[in-house]
């Protein structure tokens, strides 16, 4: 079965290396694409690929990655080359995807890796590296190109000459083995949130987290479709995953500001002080389930209460009162003190949105 086809992952191992590169990417670019519509597929027609949306859903642009880890260098060669070939013939596939399109939607197609890429061709070279991140094949020295083309041809591969326009080459500045890689991941989370997320490490592994939940998922009809919604990662699932993670560091720093007082007020003992914690954290991920009935109506009646901000002078107060309130107007199934860490955390979520 060809790349371009592959119908699926069969092992949960050796495939680190293009989720890591697929996430410097979505990270590097967060601000860049915070309002965009897109998605991401792994294993699917290549390695991973981004498509980008228009507002009726149309695709506007892709970008379809070959990722290739590598402890040496790429040069001008049979070794290079093969790979090229296979990204080359996507463009083909993309072409028949059911999935609507633009009338001019863009296309591009992307050889990616940690190695240094060094192609020479009488005494020209062209370097791709931490100092030339990426070089499109068309600003390649033309000489270079034709060499390229005639190794193609070489191979009875001319159909793949005419995609050449699309190609770029890119060199992407992270390790050889994954635990490096993912400490590279947890630096650059970092450096772009800093003191917004508490935890960088376990921000990294749910991002990763939820790339492997569709890169194992097998393609429907062993075909690869882009309308195939179970192989998506989308922009909005990872906005999702973003504000569940700063609203949990929210929720770390008023329990650690507040702790001993909400403590005291909510009358949780010290006994039950780890739980409460791991209810309040629990609770962020439950609102996001429409299933949970519970903390859907908790969340809706704290959102239609958010009076409680002009009505009070502290966080502390605003809460208490919330708590009262609710426990005068609903009677639910559940224990108090998960009840008091949800409204916890609907405050927090409410409190953002509106201070």
């Amino acid at each position: 079965m060809g790349k371009a086809t592959n119908a699926g992952v069969h092992a949960g191992t050796g495939f680190e290396f293009q989720k890591h590169c697929a996430l410097f990417i979505y990270l590097d670019r967060y601000f860049q694409d915070i309002d965009k519509s897109f998605f991401i597929c792994f294993e699917h027609y290549d390695d991973f690929l981004f498509a980008y949306l228009n507002d009726v859903g149309e695709l506007k642009d892709i970008e379809i990655y070959q990722a290739k880890k590598s402890t040496s260098q790429w040069g001008l060669n049979k070794k290079l080359i093969e790979p090229l070939l296979k990204i080359l013939d996507t463009i083909d596939q993309v072409e028949k995807d059911e999935i609507q399109k633009e009338k001019d939607y863009k296309a591009l197609l992307f050889f990616i890796t940690n190695g240094y890429i060094k192609l020479t061709k009488n005494k020209i070279t062209e370097l791709i590296n931490a100092a030339n991140l990426k070089v499109p094949f068309l600003q390649l020295p033309e000489i270079i190109q034709e060499d390229i083309k005639e190794q193609i041809l070489s191979l009875n591969k001319s159909a793949a000459i005419s995609e050449l326009t699309k190609l770029n080459f890119q060199y992407i500045d992270i390790a050889n083995t994954a635990e490096s890689q993912r400490d590279q991941l947890i630096g650059m989370f970092g450096r772009l949130f800093g003191e917004k997320v508490h935890d960088h490490k376990a921000a990294v592994d749910i991002l990763l987290s939820k790339f492997r939940s569709v890169e194992l998922t097998f393609n429907q009809g062993n075909q690869s479709r882009l309308l195939d919604e179970k192989k998506r990662i989308t922009s909005g699932e990872l906005s999702d995953c973003m504000s569940i993670i700063t609203e949990k560091t929210m929720a770390f720093e008023l329990w650690r500001t507040y702790a001993n007082n909400i403590a005291r007020s909510l009358d949780i003992s010290m006994k039950e002080r780890n739980s409460f914690q791991f209810y309040l954290q629990s609770s962020f991920d439950l609102f996001k389930d429409k299933k949970q009935v519970q903390h859907q109506r908790i969340k809706e009646f704290v959102f239609a209460n958010d009076f409680v901000l002009e009505k009070n002078y502290n966080d502390l107060e605003a809460i208490n009162d919330l708590v009262e309130q609710y426990k005068k107007e609903h009677h639910g199934s559940l224990p108090d003190i998960q009840l008091r860490a949800a409204i916890i955390a609907a405050y927090i979520e409410m409190r953002e949105q509106n201070v």
